[in-house]
């Protein structure tokens, strides 16, 4: 995408400061896991989101574990539910590797299951 492109370039998104690897993160995010409501990045917990192997293939997946709060997605008796997931890729952009590196810079007691995702960045 040409908007994505130019805010890599402007360092809006990327890996250069904590602020940009969150926007980026969250825009991922949005886009792979199909955000309809604006407080579902909100209400993203950490132990919604867990990085796993694919059985298969052994690529690391991440994948959305737990919906929170969706007005538009409540699943209907008896059809088929799945988690998203986000695969990686050999990219200089590829989410998973913006997700482990996210991850190294949180605090270890923010990484409990129910502690909000998205955090104010000191």
């Amino acid at each position: 995408m040409e908007e994505e492109e130019k805010l890599i370039e402007s360092g809006t998104f990327g890996y250069r400061n904590p602020e940009a690897l969150q926007c980026t993160l969250w825009w991922f995010f949005s886009l792979h896991f199909g955000y309809q409501a604006r407080d579902e990045s909100q209400k993203l917990c950490w132990g919604d989101l867990e990085l796993q192997n694919d059985p298969e293939t052994g690529i690391k997946v991440l994948v959305w574990m737990a919906e929170r709060g969706s007005k538009t997605r409540k699943g209907m008796e008896g059809a088929h539910q799945f988690n998203a997931k986000i695969f990686a890729m050999e990219t200089e952009r590829c989410t998973v590797s913006f997700f482990k590196l996210f991850e190294s810079h949180r605090p270890e007691k923010a990484k409990t299951l129910s502690y909000l995702f998205f955090l104010a960045i000191n």
